[in-house]
């Protein structure tokens, strides 16, 4: 329908906002470190702290946007979202880094890897961003799989990659 088109775009430009200057950040920090010789794994993880500061604030709005309920802004589910997205940037630099070919499939296929690696911390970020109970990261993760089962963190997951 028309109303649930709307709402899965509702995020976009929050999304896009915080990618475009995050991505930046992430890869001139990546490419710095590397050029002074810091390893690919210590480069890659920390390269993903500076961009959070642009994405955490932004994250929040477009999941309240998706959801409907932009009248509750905050900030709950930063942990969360800062252990998805270190992780997330990790593997996806170092695979980036370590692979050989085009840049665009390298990318691709680094990209890949890393949303569906990481995707169990996004169902938690998710749950945690959006007034679930709990908001300590490892504490919801239990939650999730003692209550709902290990199914609930393949959940959007083709939706992801």
């Amino acid at each position: 329908s028309s109303s649930s088109s709307t709402t899965a775009f509702a995020g976009a430009p929050y999304a896009v906002v915080g990618a475009l200057p995050a991505g930046a950040v992430l890869v001139g920090t990546f490419d710095a470190l590397r050029g002074l010789g810091v390893p690919r794994s210590v480069a890659s993880v920390a390269a993903s702290l500076p961009p959070l500061a642009l994405k955490t604030p932004l994250e929040r709005f477009k999941q309240q946007a998706q959801v409907e309920c932009a009248s509750s802004f905050g900030f709950q589910g930063g942990k969360a979202h800062a252990l998805r997205e270190v992780g997330f940037n990790a593997i996806q630099l170092a695979t980036y880094d370590a692979t050989h070919g085009p840049s665009w499939a390298r990318g691709a296929a680094a990209a890949g890897l890393a949303a569906v690696v990481t995707h169990p911390m996004d169902v938690v970020k998710t749950r945690t961003a959006m007034g679930e109970d709990q908001t300590n990261p490892l504490a919801m993760t239990r939650d999730l799989w003692l209550h709902e089962g290990p199914g609930v963190f393949r959940l959007g997951l083709a939706q992801r990659v």
